[in-house]
């Protein structure tokens, strides 16, 4: 505020510096709209200083928010998700989990004498489990994809002792295994599975127009000229 008083019969003019008092803005923003309204707030601030020509001290400014704790992995339909979308700590636990099942079966079947039985055990209570929605956290790395593949590898091995009284030795082929028992691998399930989805999507059985937007269609057109004589 500028402001003159007489001295020595002349006039001086006084510049006087005004600060105002602390200021506190809050908001509660539970949407875009709120906070839109808290942006709206903080340039009504800031056009005010610049009409009255005062500076905010940015070094006292401060920032604080009240919200509910962040977490770094959260379980949905019984998948764990972590902050960086890495699948290892849920493709731990259910490895462990099958293995006990495992261990359960293998003890309470010792005395069945039809194989089949065994199977519609291992069906039931870990092949579902180990595929559960296994499209969402399918398994990229060689040491996941092993560790998952480690369960059925010792059932077939219970199946093979069932079948000849001893377990194979180690480092038996896994394929002969397989054949033995009519199984298909557990990344061969898998990928049928993905193949299947996609087929899905594209063909509409799939209700999901963002993720059929992510998928780049090549179209190779092919002309075909005749020639014509007159």
């Amino acid at each position: 505020i500028k402001h003159w008083s007489p001295s020595g019969g002349l006039l001086f003019w006084t510049v006087v510096l005004l600060y105002t008092a602390d200021a506190k803005i809050y908001r509660t923003v539970n949407n875009n709209d709120d906070a839109m309204l808290l942006q709206r707030t903080f340039d009504s601030l800031n056009n005010w200083c610049l009409i009255y020509k005062l500076d905010l001290n940015t070094n006292k400014c401060k920032v604080i928010s009240y919200s509910k704790p962040g977490v770094n992995e959260i379980k949905d339909l019984g998948i764990t998700f972590n902050n960086h979308l890495c699948f290892d700590q849920y493709i731990n636990n259910i490895v462990a989990k099958c293995l006990g099942l495992l261990g359960f079966i293998v003890r309470n079947a010792e005395d069945f004498t039809n194989p089949d039985v065994s199977k519609m055990l291992f069906k039931a209570y870990i092949l579902s489990r180990l595929e559960y929605t296994s499209i969402i956290w399918y398994p990229i790395y060689t040491c996941y994809v092993d560790e998952i593949k480690r369960v059925l590898r010792k059932f077939l091995k219970f199946l093979w002792y069932k079948n000849n009284g001893s377990y194979p030795d180690r480092g038996f082929s896994q394929v002969t295994l397989l054949n033995c028992y009519d199984y298909s691998s557990l990344s061969t399930r898998r990928q049928v599975y993905a193949l299947t989805f996609l087929y899905n999507l594209i063909r509409y059985g799939v209700d999901s127009l963002d993720l059929l937007n992510k998928i780049n269609f090549h179209t190779y057109y092919i002309s075909i000229f005749i020639k014509t004589s007159y």
